[in-house]
């Protein structure tokens, strides 16, 4: 696994899941083990990676960090695009989400929040509030 640290989950995938079977193992025990963290990701790298792998991921995921700050800018839009909702992720025990704005897509995330019933950690980073 040491190798994996320096790539983002999306590189690996593309650079390792078509390789064979024993690869995709290691690569969804790597998923299960460190979560999926999208913080500083191109929006091409996070379309690719919704459009061909985290359907078959979402009921895998225990930990997902998520990000909506000028790196990242309309992450949970894109996630949106690609029909996925925080409530997909059935198995989910901690959420981190960065740099969200409460009205515009902090809600929609915080109204999923119920269903998942593992969740046991939501951490909000640079997140604002703001009356309208």
């Amino acid at each position: 696994f040491d190798l994996f640290d320096y790539l983002t989950i999306p590189e690996l995938f593309q650079l390792f899941y078509s390789l064979n079977a024993r690869f995709r193992s290691v690569l969804l025990g790597y998923v299960r083990i460190r979560g999926l963290d999208f913080r500083s990701m191109a929006k091409d790298q996070v379309d690719r990676f919704c459009r061909e792998n985290l359907a078959m991921l979402c009921d895998q995921i225990t930990s997902l960090c998520l990000s909506d700050d000028q790196m990242t800018p309309g992450l949970f839009h894109r996630f949106q695009q690609h029909c996925f909702t925080i409530n997909r992720f059935l198995h989910l025990q901690s959420l981190t989400l960065n740099g969200f704005h409460f009205g515009q897509t902090l809600e929609p995330i915080c109204t999923g929040l119920s269903q998942l019933m593992e969740l046991t950690r939501l951490t909000f980073n640079d997140c604002y509030f703001s009356q309208d």
